[in-house]
């Protein structure tokens, strides 16, 4: 077997690895999850800590939805969205961020709110109620949505303005037209730098 046919083999051995892997993790964190807000959403409905896993498993599973999902399409049909749509790219980062703080924020306050109510306190007791966790969910997924806009201008800046300023300078540089491939460009460049050298030759015999 040649070279070439070795690493063809071992890069598709590598793609079929990575997307089955990510078929069993996005099959069974989906289901874990729905299994949670099932859970939460009927039988422990009453119960505060409750109340904030069952914002988590939602945010969980959104983020397998817009992190898992777009990587097996691209495995699939060579492309998962972002390449080619600056829209796409802003929103899938902005949401994955948003999903990973909301799930971290629930997990604190799930904690907080066992205190709170296993406390020997009253006035800590009080805390622990359904209206607080309700004005608490609020609070955190305002707060993660402020807290992920950075991603917005980010993608912004590397998917638009930064190729849009490289694109502008290899088309001054080399007085082409815009849009034209680069490896034309570089090319082109060559193709003139030996027809030159060979004009210089023949002048010099």
């Amino acid at each position: 077997m040649s070279q070439s046919a070795t690493i063809s083999t071992l890069n598709y051995i590598r793609t079929q690895t990575r997307l089955y892997g990510y078929i069993v993790i996005l099959a069974t964190g989906w289901f874990g999850n729905t299994f949670n807000i099932f859970m939460f959403a009927t039988k422990l409905k009453d119960s505060v800590c409750s109340r904030y896993l069952l914002v988590g498993d939602i945010s969980n599973n959104v983020c397998l939805l817009i992190t898992i999902l777009p990587f097996i399409i691209g495995l699939t049909y060579g492309k998962k969205g972002t390449e080619s749509s600056l829209a796409w790219c802003k929103i899938d980062n902005y949401l994955i961020d948003v999903c990973y703080l909301i799930s971290a924020w629930t997990l604190c306050l799930a904690s907080v709110d066992r205190y709170l109510c296993s406390s020997r306190q009253t006035s800590r007791r009080k805390w622990s109620a359904m209206k607080v966790a309700n004005w608490s969910i609020v609070v955190i997924i305002v707060l993660s949505m402020c807290l992920a806009i950075p991603d917005l201008p980010y993608c912004f800046y590397v998917y638009y303005l930064q190729s849009s300023r490289y694109r502008a300078t290899v088309n001054k540089i080399f007085r082409m037209k815009k849009g034209q491939p680069i490896g034309d460009v570089i090319t082109h460049q060559k193709n003139v730098g030996t027809v030159n050298t060979s004009a210089e030759a023949q002048r010099t015999i």
